[in-house]
């Protein structure tokens, strides 16, 4: 009796087709992974003009500190936005290098480049601002020798007088009470608020503001002027007149600019000042 046969399951359907991977050295089992190396670094440019040795220069791709700090993170061409990162052992940005210094600066205070301190100032100081003048305060005598009478009188050595606000020193004067004159000779110094004078002779009212004096220098403090005078006339309280002038805001020796006229009148109660005849000199020139 024949034997009857087995059932034969039904095909099973092929699978689907997947794409293969690309072709690379295939893994052999239990083999160690190797180290990812760190990539290479490129070595740093020359340092050039204006820059520093060491300075934190950037790698490609990274930011320097200081442009890490302010902005954080940077955009790559393709718009992603990356994380900043500070090239391994970069120094910090070193600070501005400062202005280079003119070779002006260096010169002394005789230099042209230190005299702007001499140069006029564009505005006029405030006039001087002087109580009006009492001749009927007391008249103050110093000097070491006196001779003559209450009226006329002849004084020497040290010789200082003060009336008011004025004060005239010289070597020897002569005094005549009843013109109020006092005829002054050999270091004379007269001195009022805003002005003041040296010669070798002159005469002035010790109760009065006239005065007259030969060959004089003068200074005028609230200006920061000075000059000389082949005469120095003070016509009264604010008014003086210079005749064979100069003037100059420069420190006393110096020179750098200077103002000669035939005449000069210097106004202290308004501040102005006029001239005739005038020469203005820079430096040796003219």
């Amino acid at each position: 009796m024949p034997v009857p046969s087995e059932p034969k399951a039904p095909a099973a359907e092929p699978p689907t087709a997947v794409p293969a991977p690309a072709p690379g050295p295939a893994p052999q089992p239990n083999a160690p992974v190797p180290a990812t190396e760190p990539p290479a670094k490129r070595p740093r440019p020359a340092p050039g003009p204006g820059r520093e040795p060491n300075a934190g220069a950037s790698a490609p791709g990274t930011a320097a500190p200081g442009a890490a700090a302010a902005r954080g993170s940077k955009t790559t061409g393709s718009g992603a936005e990356q994380p900043s990162i500070q090239a391994p052992g970069a120094a910090a940005e070193p600070p501005p290098r400062p202005a280079a210094a003119s070779p002006a600066a260096g010169r002394g205070a005789s230099g042209k480049a230190a005299a702007t301190a001499c140069r006029p100032t564009a505005a006029a100081p405030a006039p001087v601002s002087r109580p009006a003048p009492n001749p009927d305060l007391p008249v103050h005598i110093r000097a070491d020798q006196a001779s003559g009478t209450r009226q006329h009188f002849t004084l020497s050595g040290n010789v200082d007088i003060t009336q008011d606000d004025k004060r005239l020193q010289a070597d020897r004067v002569t005094y005549d009470r009843a013109t109020d004159q006092a005829t002054a000779q050999g270091n004379v110094r007269y001195r009022q608020p805003g002005l003041e004078i040296r010669g070798a002779s002159g005469s002035a009212q010790i109760r009065g503001e006239a005065g007259t004096f030969d060959h004089a220098h003068y200074e005028i403090p609230g200006y920061n002027a000075r000059g000389k005078a082949d005469k120095v006339e003070k016509v009264n309280a604010s008014l003086t007149r210079l005749q064979g002038a100069t003037y100059s805001t420069c420190p006393a020796g110096r020179k750098d600019w200077e103002l000669r006229a035939a005449r000069v009148e210097l106004n202290q109660a308004t501040g102005e000042g006029r001239a005739q005849d005038v020469t203005l000199r820079l430096g040796r020139v003219p």
